[in-house]
Protein backbone atom coordinates (compact mmCIF):
# COMPACT_ATOMS: atom_id res chain seq x y z
CA UNK A 1 0.00 0.00 0.00
CA UNK A 2 1.21 3.47 -0.90
CA UNK A 3 -0.01 6.89 0.12
CA UNK A 4 -1.35 9.36 -2.42
CA UNK A 5 -1.58 13.02 -1.48
CA UNK A 6 -4.47 15.04 -2.92
CA UNK A 7 -4.17 18.81 -3.06
CA UNK A 8 -7.40 20.77 -3.27
CA UNK A 9 -7.99 24.21 -4.74
CA UNK A 10 -8.60 25.75 -1.34
CA UNK A 11 -5.10 24.71 -0.22
CA UNK A 12 -6.06 21.74 1.93
CA UNK A 13 -4.46 18.35 1.39
CA UNK A 14 -5.61 14.84 2.08
CA UNK A 15 -3.58 11.65 2.22
CA UNK A 16 -5.13 8.33 1.15
CA UNK A 17 -3.71 4.82 1.13
CA UNK A 18 -4.14 3.01 -2.20
CA UNK A 19 -2.95 -0.27 -3.68
CA UNK A 20 0.37 -0.45 -5.51
CA UNK A 21 -1.34 -1.17 -8.85
CA UNK A 22 -3.64 1.83 -8.55
CA UNK A 23 -0.73 4.02 -7.44
CA UNK A 24 1.33 2.98 -10.49
CA UNK A 25 -1.62 3.64 -12.83
CA UNK A 26 -2.23 7.07 -11.30
CA UNK A 27 1.44 8.00 -11.57
CA UNK A 28 1.42 7.03 -15.25
CA UNK A 29 -1.69 9.15 -15.86
CA UNK A 30 0.00 12.10 -14.11
CA UNK A 31 3.06 11.70 -16.35
CA UNK A 32 0.93 11.56 -19.50
CA UNK A 33 -0.99 14.67 -18.45
CA UNK A 34 2.25 16.53 -17.70
CA UNK A 35 3.74 15.52 -21.08
CA UNK A 36 0.62 16.60 -22.93
CA UNK A 37 0.55 19.94 -21.14
CA UNK A 38 4.23 20.53 -21.91
CA UNK A 39 3.76 19.61 -25.56
CA UNK A 40 0.72 21.89 -25.80
CA UNK A 41 2.38 24.90 -24.20
CA UNK A 42 5.60 24.50 -26.15
CA UNK A 43 3.84 25.28 -29.41
CA UNK A 44 0.96 27.43 -28.24
CA UNK A 45 -1.13 28.34 -25.26
CA UNK A 46 -4.51 26.69 -24.85
CA UNK A 47 -7.50 28.95 -24.31
CA UNK A 48 -8.51 26.83 -21.32
CA UNK A 49 -5.24 27.53 -19.53
CA UNK A 50 -5.70 31.27 -20.17
CA UNK A 51 -9.27 31.11 -18.84
CA UNK A 52 -8.05 29.37 -15.68
CA UNK A 53 -5.67 32.30 -15.10
CA UNK A 54 -8.43 34.85 -15.91
CA UNK A 55 -6.50 36.13 -18.92
CA UNK A 56 -8.46 37.37 -21.91
CA UNK A 57 -6.59 36.57 -25.16
CA UNK A 58 -6.15 39.50 -27.51
CA UNK A 59 -8.44 39.42 -30.51
CA UNK A 60 -6.77 40.60 -33.68
CA UNK A 61 -7.99 40.76 -37.22
CA UNK A 62 -6.15 38.14 -39.20
CA UNK A 63 -6.62 40.09 -42.42
CA UNK A 64 -5.58 43.50 -41.18
CA UNK A 65 -3.86 45.17 -44.09
CA UNK A 66 -4.39 48.70 -42.83
CA UNK A 67 -0.66 49.46 -42.92
CA UNK A 68 -0.49 48.48 -46.59
CA UNK A 69 -3.52 50.49 -47.65
CA UNK A 70 -3.80 53.30 -45.10
CA UNK A 71 -2.40 55.93 -47.48
CA UNK A 72 -4.58 54.92 -50.43
CA UNK A 73 -7.62 57.07 -51.03
CA UNK A 74 -10.90 55.38 -51.93
CA UNK A 75 -10.78 56.71 -55.48
CA UNK A 76 -7.28 55.29 -55.98
CA UNK A 77 -8.30 51.95 -54.53
CA UNK A 78 -11.39 51.84 -56.73
CA UNK A 79 -9.27 52.60 -59.79
CA UNK A 80 -6.76 49.87 -58.85
CA UNK A 81 -9.64 47.40 -58.33
CA UNK A 82 -10.82 48.03 -61.89
CA UNK A 83 -7.57 46.53 -63.18
CA UNK A 84 -8.14 43.21 -61.38
CA UNK A 85 -9.79 40.27 -63.10
CA UNK A 86 -13.07 38.77 -61.88
CA UNK A 87 -11.42 35.89 -59.98
CA UNK A 88 -9.21 38.32 -58.06
CA UNK A 89 -12.18 40.52 -57.15
CA UNK A 90 -14.14 37.46 -55.99
CA UNK A 91 -11.20 36.32 -53.86
CA UNK A 92 -10.95 39.74 -52.20
CA UNK A 93 -14.69 39.68 -51.57
CA UNK A 94 -14.51 36.22 -49.96
CA UNK A 95 -11.55 37.16 -47.76
CA UNK A 96 -12.51 40.67 -46.67
CA UNK A 97 -16.31 40.76 -46.80
CA UNK A 98 -17.39 37.17 -46.24
CA UNK A 99 -14.46 36.64 -43.83
CA UNK A 100 -13.77 33.17 -45.19
CA UNK A 101 -10.54 31.44 -44.27
CA UNK A 102 -8.12 30.59 -47.05
CA UNK A 103 -8.55 26.91 -46.18
CA UNK A 104 -12.33 27.16 -46.75
CA UNK A 105 -11.88 28.94 -50.07
CA UNK A 106 -9.37 26.32 -51.20
CA UNK A 107 -11.75 23.51 -50.27
CA UNK A 108 -14.61 25.17 -52.18
CA UNK A 109 -12.44 25.67 -55.26
CA UNK A 110 -10.78 22.23 -54.92
CA UNK A 111 -7.25 23.63 -54.90
CA UNK A 112 -4.54 23.77 -52.26
CA UNK A 113 -4.46 26.42 -49.54
CA UNK A 114 -1.05 27.47 -50.86
CA UNK A 115 -2.58 28.22 -54.27
CA UNK A 116 -5.19 30.51 -52.69
CA UNK A 117 -2.55 32.16 -50.51
CA UNK A 118 -0.37 32.84 -53.55
CA UNK A 119 -3.35 34.20 -55.49
CA UNK A 120 -4.22 36.54 -52.61
CA UNK A 121 -0.61 37.69 -52.30
CA UNK A 122 -0.45 38.39 -56.05
CA UNK A 123 -3.75 40.28 -55.96
CA UNK A 124 -2.68 42.44 -53.04
CA UNK A 125 0.67 43.22 -54.66
CA UNK A 126 -1.14 44.28 -57.85
CA UNK A 127 -3.28 46.65 -55.82
CA UNK A 128 -0.18 48.24 -54.31
CA UNK A 129 1.56 48.55 -57.71
CA UNK A 130 -1.44 49.89 -59.63
CA UNK A 131 -1.94 52.97 -57.50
Amino acid sequence: MKKKVYKFADGTTSEVEISDELYTAMEELDKVEKRNERRETRRNVSLDSLAEKSIEPPITDRYNFSEDFQNIKNAELYKAMQNLNIEQKELLHKVFFERKRLKEIAKDEKVSRAAISMRLRTTLSQLRINR
